[in-house]
């Protein structure tokens, strides 16, 4: 019979987390959640839409549906991402320095408005590629919100806000050239045009492709170089110039040369790649498949002996997999399959996507003694987490429970998923392992955004859920006093009456660390927290393991 430890380590290995007293993989690189430069970006997608137009009104009109053009005739209004990404010359003063690496830049050009060209061998020096941008060819500067800090908080915003990852790019073109040839995208795109000018040319379908006009919307994959004298007539053909905004659906072919005498300059803001119902369907068949597996013998049985032979009769499996298909849609009914296919998605979502810039202080847990009954605690932004629920083997055991949450994930692997070659030192990595050994379990869970709780702390969770006002946890943390405070739980309301005091001490242990993480705010009452924090300290004790331990 497995322990609870063991169930706890079988359920960390399904999410791909290490087991609980192993050593894990850090990576070397800038910190994931530095103090905010004074500079911010608004409030992610209102903002970029801009006052002429609703979040509403958007979705309606054109998001999966249309492509539109936003004309600001006010070219600062991206000044705040623009200065730190709206100059060539930044991006050279970050390459010169070592900040940016030749290989997250890419370098294409497109010579005769049909064929995209590239390098004959990787640029590896900054030298190189400035001389290739001399020339004449175009930079792809990938995940530029690894570098500035107003670009990254931006991303975390717009993921609260659209609950999918979203990556960017910024592409810098020199003056009359066109870089890609045309193709379409598997990604909605938000074009940001930061400086200079380019000339846009979308196009709804190509007759390079069999399917008809409508089978080629919304593609699953994106395309390769399109031939222009085969793509239909455009829908738009904006030209863009600083301050303006372009959006258009995936699957709109597209292609842009700059214009005018100065280099362009645009950031391309991606989002809802393969995060469609055709993923949430196949997760639900899977989780189902899954389950039949361990109670359908007939689907473990091996397949006729030779049914793969050309010629072979293979009518009598027809009636196996309409069984299976049959069995399976039972089954998501059932089992609640596609509440399980989505709290995968979400899953997947929340241990990828950009971590909040949140400006917590580093002893914010030492600061934290009590959470009085009259204080007022929220949940702002339910997207930065989840719950990874394991059933339990026995009736009489309870279901292990963890929160899946983004809070320390690493910035510098976003939308990367792995660290840049030459940014993980030999010594930084065996300081990370020197300090891993004085940690205890508890902490080393922290780490990977995996914590073990008792199931009460999900119910309470969700009953947070219930009063969020979903603001993004970004904006949050720097406009708390703007938060609905009137309409949420007290610790006294949402802990009841009806609790075990042991189950009691548990959540407000549990509600207090996540705090310090950041994942729920909470509002103490006015005489609590004019406390001296010298009062505060004594009270938490000074040793490490033992704050860690309360927490």
């Amino acid at each position: 019979m497995p322990s609870a430890q063991d169930r706890v380590n079988e359920l960390r290995r399904r999410l791909g987390k290490a087991p609980s007293g192993e050593k894990r993989k850090t990576f070397a690189g800038g910190p994931s959640q530095q103090a905010v430069e004074s500079r911010q970006a608004p409030e992610g997608l209102s903002w970029m839409l801009g006052p002429g137009m609703t979040r509403d009104a958007f979705v309606q009109r054109h998001w999966e549906k249309a492509p539109v053009h936003i004309s600001r005739k006010n070219s600062k209004y991206y000044h705040n991402l623009a200065r730190g990404l709206g100059s060539i010359d930044q991006l050279w003063d970050r390459m010169r320095s070592g900040e940016v690496l030749p290989h997250r830049i890419n370098v294409f050009r497109c010579l005769d408005k049909n064929t995209k060209e590239t390098p004959a061998e990787p640029l590896r020096t900054w030298e190189e590629v400035k001389q290739h941008f001399d020339d004449g060819w175009s930079l792809q500067w990938l995940q530029p919100q690894h570098e500035d800090d107003c670009l990254s908080r931006l991303v975390a915003i717009l993921e609260s806000q659209l609950g999918s990852l979203v990556g960017v790019n910024a592409y810098l073109t020199p003056s009359s050239v066109q870089g890609l040839a045309p193709h379409y995208d598997d990604v909605e795109v938000f074009v940001l045009q930061l400086s200079g000018s380019k000339s846009w040319s979308l196009h709804p379908t190509t007759e390079e492709t069999p399917l008809p006009p409508k089978a080629q919307e919304l593609p699953r994959f994106q395309s390769h170089d399109l031939r222009l004298d085969l793509l239909s007539s455009p829908s738009l053909t904006p030209t863009l110039v600083p301050g303006d905004l372009l959006y258009f659906p995936r699957g709109t072919i597209h292609y842009a040369p700059s214009v005018g005498t100065e280099p362009s300059i645009h950031l391309t803001i991606s989002t809802y790649q393969r995060h469609c119902n055709y993923e949430l369907v196949q997760k639900a068949f899977d989780e189902a498949m899954a389950m039949m597996w361990t109670q359908e013998r007939y689907l473990r049985e091996g397949l006729p002996l030779g049914i793969t032979s050309l010629g072979a009769d293979d009518s009598a499996l027809d009636h196996v997999v309409s069984k299976a298909l049959r069995s399976a849609l039972d089954a998501v009914k059932q089992s609640q399959g596609t509440s399980l296919a989505l709290q995968a998605i979400a899953h997947d979502f929340i241990t990828c996507r950009n971590p909040p810039l949140l400006k917590l202080p580093r002893d914010s847990a030492d600061s934290l003694c009590t959470l009085p009954p009259a204080s007022r605690i929220m949940l702002p932004d339910p997207s930065i987490l989840t719950f990874a629920i394991e059933p339990p083997c026995n009736p009489d055991e309870e279901e292990t429970v963890a929160i899946v949450h983004c809070m320390l994930n690493k910035r510098e692997c976003h939308m990367l998923g792995k660290p840049p070659p030459g940014e993980e030192g030999e010594g930084e990595e065996e300081e990370e392992e020197e300090e891993e050994e004085e940690e205890d379990e508890e902490e080393e869970e922290d780490e990977d955004g995996f914590i073990d709780v008792p199931p009460v702390v999900s119910r309470l969770l969700r009953k947070l859920c219930d009063k969020s006002p979903r603001v993004p946890i970004t904006a949050a943390h720097e406009h708390p006093e703007r938060l609905p405070w009137a309409s949420c739980h007290t610790i006294a309301s949402l802990l009841g009456c009806s609790l075990p005091p042991s189950e009691a001490h548990e959540a407000t242990a549990a509600l207090m660390h996540l705090e310090s993480l950041g994942i729920v705010i909470v509002q103490r009452p006015a005489a609590n927290a004019s406390q001296p924090p010298a009062k505060k300290k004594k009270k938490m004790g000074s040793s490490k393991k033992s704050k860690r331990s309360q927490a």
